[in-house]
């Protein structure tokens, strides 16, 4: 989980990626947030921002979602989740500054959900 809400617009930071490496070490292509258009028409909102990541790492079965406000502090934070019980610690999710909240490495965390 991000550890700031996400900014709407999202606007990258740093060197715009999001790095996705996986538990037997490979890592998957980058995410180049400044990629994902935004104009007046078409805002880089969080949810667009959770769309690519859906789409660029679904095949990983991993699942973005923003947090909702039904979970207090943490609302709007960005969320990651492997898709099968007992795998949320097996990956890691890295940033050069690609976000606001997401300056670093985050490896998941969390209960096993699925």
């Amino acid at each position: 989980m991000s550890t700031a809400a996400l900014a709407d617009p999202v606007v990258p930071v740093g060197d715009n990626n999001l790095r996705l490496t996986l538990p037997d070490g490979t890592a998957a292509a980058a995410l180049d947030l400044a990629a994902i258009p935004n104009t007046a028409q078409s805002p880089r909102t969080p949810q667009v921002v959770v769309d690519a990541i859906n789409a660029a790492w679904g095949q990983y079965n991993l699942t973005a979602s923003i947090v909702p406000a039904t979970e207090g502090a943490d609302a709007g934070k960005l969320r990651v989740r492997h898709n099968a019980a007992g795998f949320d610690q097996a990956f890691s999710i890295g940033a050069n500054a690609g976000i606001a909240g997401m300056a670093g490495a985050y490896r998941g965390a969390g209960a096993a959900i699925g």
